[in-house]
């Protein structure tokens, strides 16, 4: 499990600095906000803790 999450550019996402993730989590935003941009992100970061 993420415990937090810090990103530097990003995609559209210039700084992103989520500490004290929960075990559920809200992602809400407009249209090129960068909702997939950070799935895409933590996606690959669990990925590559698994390998």
């Amino acid at each position: 499990m993420l415990n937090k999450i810090k990103l530097n550019n990003f995609g559209p996402l210039a700084k992103l600095d989520w500490p004290n993730l929960g075990p559920i989590n809200l992602v809400i935003g407009g249209n090129g906000s960068g909702k997939t941009f950070l799935l895409k992100a933590l996606y690959s970061t669990m990925r590559t803790l698994e390998e």
